[in-house]
């Protein structure tokens, strides 16, 4: 009886340790994928981010290339004010 109760306790014993250690095991993984977690959201948001960065450089190029036109464009019709202006002056000479 006294080794039954032995072998008994020495078994709950390692059982408890056992759910101990099933229990550890449980938390570690847990926290390894909360990590993993967090180091995907933070890929996800430097995608985000490098979009972003992209969408806006391409809003700049766009802007720039309108400004640009723009000036073209004033330096065409500063030119053709000078010739109208020149051509006026022609006929008041005359």
């Amino acid at each position: 009886d006294e080794q039954q109760q032995q072998d008994q306790q020495d078994n709950e014993e390692q059982n408890s340790n056992e759910q101990k250690q099933q229990g550890q095991r449980d938390e570690e993984n847990q926290d390894l994928e909360n990590q993993q977690q967090q180091i995907e959201k933070e890929g996800q948001n430097k995608n985000n981010e490098e979009q972003k960065e992209k969408i806006k450089t391409d809003q700049i190029i766009q802007a720039e290339a309108i400004l640009n036109a723009l000036k073209d464009q004033d330096k065409i019709n500063q030119k053709q004010e000078i010739k109208k202006s020149k051509t006026i002056k022609l006929e008041k000479d005359w």
